[in-house]
């Protein structure tokens, strides 16, 4: 079912987005009138469901009549374009001659095909089982859109998780993939046509192999992350930009504004692209026209149109919140009484990387190399990024080639991408996959200066084709093909499936219980947030992130109970992992033990003696500890020298500005001490995920128990050399 609801999204909705493409963008390439069509139509579409939403309409036979009557309406114009389809392959055949170049459609023919297969993979991603799938089946529960505070994160925009509503009613988790997927083919045809401003449409074909070159892209089509039609909007604004910036008006300002406009419909990201490529444009526009009022009029009426198409999702938040943005500006709103949770900008903007001159001059290698989110993988994103930047900055002052690209398309690329990665560098976390709009004009701007090296020098360039664009990207592809093999067999054994959630949700067994043993009338607070697997509501009460109707952590046990009391709280889940080293009293616990000095060794066993008496109970193993402080979830690094751990003052500091984690942890560590909270069930290891039922007091002012002293525990080794990291 859900592939055939598939064939029906596509023809209406590519020619409803036609419609607006063709009006605004008439003279653009079919390439990027294409693109721009399926990605508009898609946008088309996720603002008919957020319609349908309001009236109460999220059921399965709603969608399908919203998937069948627009395909029926678009019979006529489906044949028409059949008809015409073998003239455009033939015209494809002719832009595409050579061997080489078929080759590379292959390869990017097999991406797609690869990535569509594994739509079908278990929703274990933080993302998408916290909210981009979570939110989705509250909607489909409830059978309208609602205002949801039990998830902080449902008031951001949601134009794909609109899709995402439509997929999970139509073909659970393989149709909500597959409306990402979608998006890959705006992104190719949108990278082919900036080629093609380029001079050369197989810049286009290279810029896709190297972007899908970085294990960063691999689980991005298909695994409930928004990040594909986030970046195929800004995409195309680009691209557009590119084709259109000699004869620019009115109506392509226009189109502009949408593509930015439905970007930030998508993600809150829009909006820093919106900063970063506005001014751009307009600069560039004033040194072209030798004007200033007219590039003025044109940079304003982008910002216009690219603020009012997500307006109604903006407007959802500012009223539910206070903060349009939510909760991003809610000190500028100052909403302490409104938004009273500690879930603010400060759990996403905090990084270990510096905000320094040098910080900045170095963010490209660590982004690279250093980030660890994704081992076992030496790199997050392309190396050759790294290697091509400056090369394509110094191609600039060569003379340039007979071949007639242009200069300026390669200069604008150039701030667009240093001006994003600056952007993001001082307003976001150190996250390579918030900076996709800057991977996309640095894998161009690769590409260009990969096709230049081949006509300036050509013996170079058959050596660098092979192993700075192919090499990276098959070991990529090679990544997705192997997962196709494990998620097959989840199309035809729910037992498989069943089997990926629990590797990769060791909870799962928890949530499991929970919809066995409770029911709707249960008021749950989840410190697990990947509460997609939960069939009832429940608040999200993570540290840092926990929903805007609970109280912060860090408050007094007694507030916390008149909140729980006020809410009429039943159960908890909670993550024992909170309680564990890595946060709640480790804080405190290597605090007292680093004292005034700068470096401590520790002993492994005398470590987990302590933590196993200071309250933390069983919760890591000696290998569980061993692996995450070589993971760098603890503050202490392993020194695998001398069996040692080395414990500094640079990292306690990091680790004490999580503060929350530590009032959590002595909180609940009381709660059950005094009988308020009791153990109903517990799943993964060491305890993992367990269920609490909630007892109140009568009264919130009552006698918790004291915790331990942390020092009389650990032994620190003072005979070990003290080595600075």
């Amino acid at each position: 079912m859900g592939l055939l609801a598939l064939i029906l999204i596509i023809p209406p909705w590519y020619f409803a987005g036609k419609f607006v493409a063709e009006k605004l963008a008439p003279d653009s390439s079919r390439e990027l009138r294409d693109a721009i069509s399926l990605a508009v139509g898609l946008g088309l579409l996720s603002y008919a469901i957020m319609f349908i939403g309001y009236l109460g309409g999220f059921n399965p036979l709603v969608f399908w009549i919203l998937l069948i009557v627009p395909f029926l309406l678009s019979l006529p114009a489906i044949i028409k374009e059949f008809r015409q389809l073998p003239a455009r392959i033939e015209m494809w055949r002719e832009d595409f001659r050579s061997p080489a170049d078929r080759c590379l459609w292959l390869s990017i023919l097999l991406l797609a095909i690869s990535a569509l297969i594994n739509c079908g993979n278990a929703a274990i991603g933080w993302d998408a089982a916290v909210y981009h799938y979570a939110f989705p089946k509250i909607l489909l529960h409830e059978g309208r859109l609602i205002d949801f505070p039990q998830n902080p994160f449902s008031y951001y925009p949601m134009l794909a998780e609109m899709l995402f509503t439509l997929g999970l009613a139509l073909g659970k988790e393989f149709l909500a993939g597959a409306m990402t997927w979608l998006y890959l083919f705006p992104l190719f045809f949108g990278l082919v046509s900036i080629g093609n401003s380029f001079g050369n449409k197989r810049i286009g074909l290279f810029a896709i192999i190297l972007f899908f070159g970085s294990p960063l892209t691999m689980d991005m089509p298909f695994s409930g992350l928004v990040d594909l039609p986030f970046l195929v909007y800004c995409t195309l604004a680009v691209a557009y930009f590119l084709e259109s910036k000699s004869k620019i008006d009115l109506r392509k300002t226009v189109l502009i504004g949408i593509l930015i406009g439905l970007a930030s419909a998508t993600k809150h990201l829009g909006i820093l692209f919106l900063i970063a490529f506005v001014p751009i444009l307009f600069i560039y526009l004033c040194i072209k026209y030798k004007s200033f009022w007219k590039p003025f009029v044109f940079a304003w009426l982008i910002v216009f149109i690219a603020l009012i198409v997500p307006m109604p999702w903006y407007l959802r938040s500012w009223i539910a919140t206070g903060d349009p943005m939510f909760p991003f500006l809610k000190d500028l709103f100052n909403l302490v009484n409104a938004t009273r949770g500690s879930f603010s900008i400060d759990s996403f903007a905090h990084t270990t990387y510096p905000k320094t001159v040098t910080g900045f001059l170095g963010y490209l290698w660590y982004l690279t190399f250093v980030y660890t989110d994704l081992r076992p993988w030496f790199w997050a994103i392309n190396p050759a990024y790294l290697a091509f930047l400056p090369v394509a900055i110094i191609l600039l002052f060569l003379p340039k080639s007979t071949n007639g690209l242009k200069h300026d398309s390669t200069v604008l690329l150039i701030f667009l991408a240093l001006t994003t990665l600056l952007i993001n560098f001082i307003l976001s976390p150190s996250f390579p996959r918030y900076l996709f709009p800057t991977w996309i004009c640095l894998s161009i701007l690769s590409a260009w200066t990969l096709h230049q090296i081949y006509i300036r020098w050509r013996y170079i360039g058959r050596f660098l084709l092979p192993v700075a664009l192919i090499l990276p990207f098959l070991i990529v592809l090679s990544m997705g093909i192997r997962r196709n093999i494990e998620v097959i067999p989840q199309y035809f054994s729910s037992r498989a499936k069943v089997a990926a959630i629990e590797r990769g949700f060791p909870g799962y067994g928890t949530f499991v219980w929970s919809n066995e043993n409770l029911d709707d009338s249960s008021v749950i607070i989840s410190t697990d947030p990947k509460v997609y697997y939960l069939d009832m509501e429940a608040i999200i009460a993570t540290p840092g992130i926990e929903s805007h109707i609970l109280i912060p952590w860090d408050s007094p046990p007694s507030e916390i109970l008149a909140n729980w009391r006020e809410i009429g709280a039943t159960h908890l889940i909670l993550d024992t992992t909170l309680l564990s080293i890595k946060h709640g009293f480790g804080i405190a616990f290597f605090s007292a033990i680093l004292g005034d000095r700068d470096t401590v060794w520790l002993d492994i066993h005398n470590t987990r003696e302590g933590s196993v008496e200071f309250g933390i109970r069983d919760i890591l193993t000696d290998e569980e500890f061993y692996h995450m402080s070589h993971l760098g979830q603890l503050p202490v690094v392993w020194d695998d020298d001398i069996d040692r751990h080395l414990l500094t003052r640079e990292r306690m500091e990091l680790f004490q500005s999580w503060g929350r984690d530590y009032k959590m942890a002595e909180t609940i560590l009381k709660f059950i001490e005094a009988g308020i909270i009791d153990e109903k069930f517990r799943s993964g290891p060491g305890g993992g995920l367990r269920v609490y039922s909630i007892n109140l007091p009568e009264y919130d002012e009552i006698s918790l128990p004291e915790l331990p002293d942390v020092t009389r525990f650990c032994v620190p080794f003072d005979d070990f050399p003290v080595q600075d990291l």
